[in-house]
């Protein structure tokens, strides 16, 4: 019976030091784990930021764009025009009879 008991006892402590090392290994996997996929949440978040980011700029250049596109071709108009203008007078200034 003393033999048993020891065995128990022995068996028993072995089991608490495994139960130990198992739970220190979980912890220390599970704090790792737990690191990677804040990694990856915080890396899937700033990619969507940048992806926004990437389309406001877009958006803002493509408006920029168009009202540089729009303003040369109105100094294109009044430079067209300035020109007829300008021809204009001048025929008419030739076509005066000198005096």
């Amino acid at each position: 019976m003393n033999i048993s008991a020891s065995i128990f006892e022995t068996s028993s402590d072995i089991d608490s030091k495994f139960t130990k090392f198992v739970d220190k290994e979980y912890d220390g996997i599970s704090a790792e784990v737990r690191k990677w996929f804040k990694k990856l949440t915080v890396s899937r978040l700033w990619n969507a930021h940048s992806r926004h980011i990437t389309l406001q700029v877009q958006k803002e250049e493509k408006a920029h764009d168009d009202k540089i596109a729009n303003v040369n071709a109105r100094i294109k108009q009044a430079g067209a025009l300035f020109r007829f203008l300008h021809l204009c007078h001048i025929t008419k200034l030739l076509k005066r009879p000198n005096i």
